[in-house]
Parts: structure tokens; C-alpha cells; sequence
């Protein structure tokens, strides 16, 4: 995810706005530490 984030908007931490995270339709667990990472850098699902 910071990978896809970094690609697309330089080397920053965090996205300019909350932007949704698209997934393929993989298991519907995930983990409270990705979701927590996920939403500090600016991801929402």
C-alpha cells in the first residue's frame, strides 16, 4: 500500500485526501493493523 502511495504521489507518508482502496475479491478478513495503516496513510476501503 505505501508503495502505491509513494508511486503516485511522490515520497509522502500520507495521500493529499482520503482516497478508496480497491482490492481484488480476496478473503474478506483483514487485519486491524492493516486497516489501522491503511487509514493513517490516507487509504479507505
Amino acid at each position: 500500500m505505501l508503495a502505491a502511495v509513494e508511486h503516485r504521489f511522490g515520497n509522502a507518508m500520507r495521500t493529499p485526501a482520503e482516497i478508496e482502496w480497491l482490492t481484488d475479491n480476496g478473503s474478506g478478513y483483514t487485519a486491524d493493523k492493516t486497516k489501522a495503516f491503511a487509514s493513517a496513510i490516507g487509504l479507505s476501503r
